[in-house]
């Protein structure tokens, strides 16, 4: 079998009702004339993969000394991947006497970790005063820490309050789902979000359904109070005290790491400064001429950037465009209209 060379493609604004994607006699192309795809043949175990554009959110762990006595160590171990390698780092300071208080265990504690930041060992910012807190730096914002010597540990995770009213806190029209905070959430775009106690709704995303919660849900900012769930369908009202809480997520899909691994790939467009990208690995394989009446075909991998924040309609657009992708790749009908030419696709793993 021979294997084509990547080809790479970026789509900066989609076209309404997933019109960017057409499929004709088991063969899939993606965009308009001027920036469409190479034909994607559909009828041999197509492998899709999916990367989600994130917004950077750190991770937030917080060490409180216990009881201040002589002879005690105290401390915590930081476990985190820096430039593909794992480093854990134990930050521990041992009193010979009792401390005189709380303050004077987490200032030795910070000074043996800025010593740490300083040499590259681990990529994080330490603060607090009668704790220590330790955020993940730009750039590597998460981190593991365990092991709490002469103390405790928890990681901080941010929760924000939702509007007193369930059936506004969290609700869906036309399966786009809406959420509305009590105040100004501060959020931005493509932060992941984790809702809870959803009684009454169901999510689906990817053609996986859950029931009262969905974890790790990218957002799409509306309002101060308000965001949508991308690439989410809602389905039901919400009738519980629903609990939204802020994930730790690394970047993805930003201008910048598109760029660099677009250029001079032979894109048609480039990535547009600002904006957010998540990306599609369609790995396919085209029959060509048999040889000696045996089958041939040619492995091909297209790598599509798909710019999914671009303006108010784009939530909309890229949830039709997602939903149509899983249901193409994966065989299944449009819409619940029998559609002839996906019948006959195999399922394969998204």
């Amino acid at each position: 079998m021979d294997s084509l060379k990547p080809t790479y493609q970026i789509i900066n604004s989609l076209a309404a009702d997933a019109g960017d994607l057409v499929v004709n006699d088991k063969n899939l192309v993606i965009g308009p004339t001027a920036n469409q795809s190479p034909v994607i043949n559909l009828s041999q175990d197509c492998k899709l993969t999916r990367i989600y554009s994130v917004k950077e959110t750190p991770a937030v762990f917080t060490y409180t000394p216990g009881t201040l006595a002589a002879n005690t160590r105290y401390g915590f171990t930081l476990m985190q991947v820096i430039d593909g390698v794992t480093k854990v780092t134990v930050v521990e300071f041992n009193a010979v006497s009792a401390p005189g208080s709380a303050t004077i265990v987490c200032d030795a504690l910070r000074t043996v970790l800025a010593k740490y930041v300083a040499n590259g060992r681990v990529k994080v910012v330490g603060s607090g005063t009668s704790t220590v807190i330790v955020t993940g730096a730009a750039g590597f914002p998460l981190f593991s820490m365990t092991a709490p010597q002469g103390g405790t540990s928890a990681q901080t995770l941010t929760t924000i309050a939702l509007n007193g009213t369930p059936g506004t806190a969290v609700a869906q029209s036309s399966g786009v789902v809406t959420v509305t905070t009590l105040a100004a959430h501060g959020l931005s775009t493509g932060t992941l979000v984790s809702l809870a106690t959803v009684t009454g709704m169901t999510f689906t995303r990817n053609g996986v359904t859950t029931t009262a919660a969905i974890d790790n849900a990218r957002i799409h900012v509306a309002s101060s109070t308000t965001f949508t769930l991308t690439g989410v369908v809602g389905s039901g009202a919400n009738s519980g005290t629903s609990v939204l809480t802020v994930k730790p997520s690394e970047a993805a899909g930003s201008y910048s790491l598109v760029l660099a691994e677009t250029e001079n790939q032979g894109a048609t467009l480039a990535p547009v400064s600002g904006r957010q990208y998540s990306k599609y690995i369609f790995e396919y394989a085209n029959p060509v001429s048999s040889l000696n009446s045996i089958a041939r075909f040619q492995e091909g991998t297209h790598i599509l950037f798909v710019d999914d924040l671009f303006d108010s309609a784009t939530p909309t657009n890229f949830t039709n465009f997602n939903n149509r992708v899983t249901q193409i790749v994966g065989g299944l009908n449009s819409g619940g209209n029998v559609d002839a030419e996906l019948l006959s696709i195999p399922s394969v793993n998204n």
